[in-house]
């Protein structure tokens, strides 16, 4: 087995022969192969809390790289929230408006 520093990134090195799409990735102690599911809900606490957005990406794709994506698409549908609270991937979070 080739040692990590001699192997391709992990955005380019294949997961899987079965699906070509899959990659690996690691957050905090967890660990697998595949792909990332981005969610957006709604968090106001006077009101119902709703789902109004989602996305599949590559399993290397960061939360951050996802923000504007996703206030394109709910601006598309006039969801664009006020405030929008996102994982950083790191102990603060990013706040866009």
């Amino acid at each position: 087995m080739a040692a990590p520093k001699d192997c391709p990134p992990g955005v380019v090195r294949l997961a899987s022969p079965y699906d070509t799409d899959a990659r690996n990735a690691v957050k905090r102690d967890t660990s697998w192969s595949g792909y990332k599911v981005h969610l957006t809900e709604t968090c106001d606490p006077e009101q119902v809390y709703l789902i109004t957005h989602v996305a599949t990406t590559v399993a290397t794709t960061p939360d951050t790289g996802m923000i504007a994506v996703v206030h394109r698409d709910l601006a598309q549908r006039d969801l664009l929230p006020s405030v929008h609270l996102a994982d950083a991937g790191a102990a603060s979070g990013v706040r866009s408006p």
